[in-house]
Formats: structure tokens, sequence, C-alpha cells
């Protein structure tokens, strides 16, 4: 038998508010990434894809593009944060 935890916790809410609060993202947004963390939240907890098996190999493809940094990242790494 295979007895597992889980246990969840949010981050970076205070970021999101602060995110929106110097404009880099909107409210609209910051509601759809609240959005998209609870349904995440719901499909861990019932363990669906992509949260029924273990990640702890899982590598990003060779050919993935790296991430694009936002466009104001210099002038936001400045400013004071939460």
């Amino acid at each position: 038998m295979r007895v597992s935890t889980f246990r969840a916790e949010w981050k970076d809410v205070d970021e999101r508010g602060w995110s929106v609060e110097v404009g880099v993202i909107s409210v609209a947004t910051a509601d759809d990434i609240r959005t998209a963390g609870r349904r995440a939240l719901r499909s861990a907890e019932a363990r669906e894809w992509p949260f029924d098996s273990d990640w702890n190999q899982w590598l990003p493809d060779d050919d993935w593009p790296a991430p694009k940094l936002a466009s104001r990242w210099r002038e936001l790494a400045l400013l004071d944060r939460p």
C-alpha cells in the first residue's frame, strides 16, 4: 500500500496584489490567475493528470524556448516589494 500526503499553500498572493498596484498586471489578469490556481488545486486534490504520478525525474523538452522576461523587468526589479 502506498500512502501519500497532500498539502497545498498559496504562494505570492501579496506579489499578485503588488503587481496589480504597480500596473504589471490588470485586475482581470489577477482574477484569472486566482481562478486558474483554484482549478489546479482541485485537480491536484483529485490526483488528476498531471498530478497523478511522480514528477521527480521530469525535465523540459530541449526544443522549448526559454521564457521571456517582462519588458519592464529592470524597472520592476528596483521597486519595493511586499
